[in-house]
């Protein structure tokens, strides 16, 4: 009598975590699938790497469902399990390209970008980086009145005398000199900057903060201008391209899917880092007093044809919300 009902509570059991895994499945799953644009679609979509581990949980647990069951019950089982075999798929699918793939060869001479959400964080804490690192260009981002004002106080601009900014919004700094700085006109924040003279040649920075999916119309609208303004520097066929800064979207989301489609590569996929999330930062956010990880991808480096990125990494800012990315960058074809 006592195994009878161990047995049953098991297999009860094993339909709640079902039931938790096809949840899970979904939420992680269909929204990229569809490519829902309403502000929580567009939250959801940032987490899709993540949705392959309730896909694969699913299917396990529904295997042992089927072997456990006859009848109606059992095809119930072997339908959700044939679901998570889909979704694991097409997760597979997704995932692949930041794991594998051919890596470029690159030789010569290269120039290190690096990012850094600096909302939040420690100023001298970037400058001891970009020291340790050897960064050449730097792209910050996000940075309010009381940031702002410390950046420009520490010794950053002794490592990176060349500087492209208005109001701290969007910032390049760089060892090269800088010309044609020129805005581009977002709800957020983005700037365009010729970088002259680098070992790499003359490239052209985007440096790029647009605004937060919490209004998703807007943040749309951001994108758009975004890809509207790369194309067209790709159009004028001037020497290469490279995009940085906190992009608000993964490369789940269609504006960056759009971007690869335009012959952009984002420095994880390049040296097939994996899955590298940025935000939050290790300790920054804590719900129901547990640490939560980085969980979305949001803070990036691309490069357009003519310049391969050989080496990333990402950077943990003291004090920073964000995690920042680093990138090895060489002529290539």
């Amino acid at each position: 009598m006592a195994r009878g009902t161990a047995a049953l509570v098991g297999r009860w059991l094993l339909w709640v975590v079902a039931c938790l895994a096809l949840a899970g499945t979904g939420l992680l799953t269909a929204p990229r699938l569809l490519d829902l644009e309403g502000r929580r679609g567009v939250e959801l979509v940032g987490l899709t790497p993540l949705g392959l581990v309730p896909a694969v949980v699913l299917v396990l647990v529904t295997a042992a469902l089927v072997a456990l069951h006859r009848g109606g019950v059992r095809l119930l089982a072997a339908v959700l399990a044939l679901l998570g075999l889909v979704a694991g798929a097409l997760h597979v699918v997704w995932l692949a390209p930041l794991y594998s793939g051919e890596r470029p060869v690159a030789a010569g001479p290269a120039i290190v970008v690096m990012t850094q959400n600096l909302e939040y964080g420690d100023a001298d804490a970037v400058v001891a980086e970009v020291r340790e690192r050897h960064v050449d260009v730097l792209v910050l981002c996000d940075l309010g009145e009381q940031q702002w004002a410390a950046v420009q106080a520490s010794d950053l601009r002794q490592e990176l005398p060349f500087v492209a900014e208005s109001d701290g919004g969007a910032v390049a700094y760089s060892r090269y000199p800088l010309t044609d700085d020129a805005p581009i006109r977002l709800h957020g924040n983005g700037r365009s900057v010729r970088i002259e003279s680098s070992p790499v040649g003359p490239i052209t920075l985007f440096a790029l903060h647009p605004v937060q999916p919490y209004r998703p119309g807007v943040w749309q609208e951001d994108m758009a201008t975004v890809l509207e303004a790369l194309r067209g520097r790709l159009d004028q066929a001037d020497g290469p391209v490279v995009v940085a800064g906190d992009l608000n979207a993964t490369l789940d989301h269609r504006p960056l899917r759009s971007l690869e489609k335009l012959g952009f590569v984002d420095a994880v996929d390049a040296v097939n880092g994996g899955f590298q999330p940025t935000f939050p930062a290790a300790g920054r956010e804590r719900r129901f007093g547990v640490t939560v990880p980085a969980l979305v991808q949001i803070d990036h480096v691309l490069t357009s044809r003519g310049l391969v990125v050989t080496a990333v990494d990402r950077v943990a800012t003291r004090g920073a919300d964000h995690l920042g990315v680093l990138a090895t960058i060489r002529s290539g074809a």
